[in-house]
């Protein structure tokens, strides 16, 4: 008889592991399938349900359902503002942006981390998705919208303490409210209006990347602050040489009035004496060419491995040009390292998921990534930055009664003028804030970008 009882449980226990080993598979590859953005069947059975809304931080609407009939239509108040934030959702067309991101959410599906609470409930449907609310503060995104005006590019701004995105902009844009009526005029436009550019266009930086090498330069112990070198308008390295913007000549120049004027053969020839390997480490401490978790897709920054370039392609790539290239996201983070005492928060967006009746059912916390370098070093670079904008490169970005520290970057690139780069922070002394801006052919880093970044800072701190 136990024999017989024995076998009865084994086979009801192997039963039973069967069963939920089935329903996981087909419960996960039904919800990958739900949330692909061309399931036309899934996005059908979406139009007769009230979708969530997503909200700014300061709970202004960015996209709602409204009803039509028996069935319900998207509608974005901010269009063409918020599109690279929302994204668009559409019966026909799929989703983008937070819309599919967040797809599983806002069509009403549990957002239980519990495996067998989502088990039990992922099949069941809602009338009414949750609601997401992100970290965008909607009047400072209007700022930064408004401060690009009709450049093309990308404005991003960050909180360096905690890594929440407080504005995003992508220009040229789109309005997700005609995407159905007007798919081939947007999808094809030669403006690229569906690319993402502050989170997947990417740019060489320029000389905002010469905030790498200085902060590898100074950590090495073989630079310091008061370090001399002279400076040519043209630095011979092997066959070919390294050029300053413009053609400016200098006699000679400590490495801190190097970095304030931003002053290429300086930081080409500190690239040499530091060294590949050191300033591959220094790449990787603030998370380049590495996959950064967001909640959008975005692509990662493109750098060749500096320990194996010839000396002429590593002399570039420590000015911040060469081979390089980074997202507008990358570069605030850049921004924001050095306003946090080294130390790199994991940049997101949403805030908290939330119940249509208000309850909070999911909160995202702040969470530290990288420490980029050291707090001494950080607080050298941060007095430059202020340097910058108080007697540099960056003086277009000067606030009255307000310390600024930024960084210009003047991206020279095959055809057409140069992308103009500008990064900040401010208050310098207690950082609020971290703006990245770059405008494609712009020209100089110290005019167009370092005068959106002004505009945005100002308007931010009010």
């Amino acid at each position: 008889m136990g024999l017989a009882i024995r076998r009865v449980f084994w086979f009801m226990s192997m039963f039973f592991l069967a069963l939920v080993m089935v329903l996981t598979i087909r419960q996960v590859f039904s919800l990958a399938l739900a949330n692909h953005p061309g399931n036309q069947r899934q996005l059908l059975s979406e139009y007769l349900n009230e979708r969530g809304a997503i909200l700014a931080a300061d709970n202004q609407v960015l996209a709602e359902s409204v009803p039509v009939g028996k069935k319900f239509k998207r509608y974005y108040p901010k269009a063409e503002e918020m599109a690279a934030i929302t994204g668009y959702w559409d019966p026909v067309h799929g989703r983008s942006g937070v819309e599919q991101s967040y797809n599983y959410l806002l069509s009403g599906n549990n957002p239980s981390n519990d495996f067998l609470s989502w088990l039990l409930n992922s099949n069941l449907r809602r009338k009414h998705g949750y609601d997401i609310v992100l970290t965008i503060d909607s009047r400072l995104q209007q700022v930064a919208w408004q401060a690009m005006s009709d450049e093309k590019g990308a404005a991003v701004v960050i909180s360096p303490k905690t890594g929440a995105i407080l504005a995003l902009v992508s220009k040229p844009s789109y309005d997700p409210n005609k995407v159905i009526d007007k798919w081939k005029r947007i999808a094809k436009s030669k403006e690229g209006l569906l690319l993402n550019r502050a989170l997947q266009g990417r740019y060489p930086p320029g000389s905002i990347f010469k905030i790498v090498t200085a902060a590898a330069a100074l950590e090495s112990g073989k630079v310091e602050l008061s370090s001399k070198y002279q400076a040519p308008a043209k630095l011979r390295v092997g066959h070919s040489s390294v050029k300053n913007f413009g053609g400016e000549s200098y006699t000679s120049l400590s490495f801190a009035d190097a970095f304030i004027h931003s002053v290429n053969t300086v930081f080409a020839q500190i690239g040499l004496k530091i060294g590949g390997s050191r300033l591959k480490e220094k790449i990787m401490d603030f998370g380049f060419n590495q996959p950064i978790k967001f909640d959008l897709p975005i692509k990662s920054s493109s750098l060749p491995d500096p320990e194996s370039m010839e000396d002429i392609l590593l002399a570039w790539t420590a000015v911040g040009q060469g081979e390089t290239l980074i997202t507008p996201l990358q570069a605030a983070l850049l921004a924001a390292a050095v306003a946090n005492d080294g130390k790199i928060f994991q940049p997101y967006l949403v805030k908290l998921v939330r119940h249509y009746n208000g309850r909070v059912v999911k909160e995202f916390k702040p969470r530290l990534w990288k420490k980029a370098m050291q707090p001494e070093v950080a607080g050298k670079l941060k007095e430059l930055m202020i340097k910058t904008v108080d007697q540099g490169t960056g003086r277009r970005a000067g606030i009255s009664g307000l310390k600024v520290a930024g960084k210009t970057g003047t991206a020279e690139v095959k055809k057409g003028q140069p992308h103009s780069w500008f990064v900040a922070f401010a208050p310098a002394d207690d950082p609020n804030i971290a703006v990245a801006v770059v405008v494609e052919h712009g020209g100089l880093g110290g005019r167009v970008a370092a005068s959106i970044a002004k505009d945005i800072i100002k308007q931010s701190l009010k």
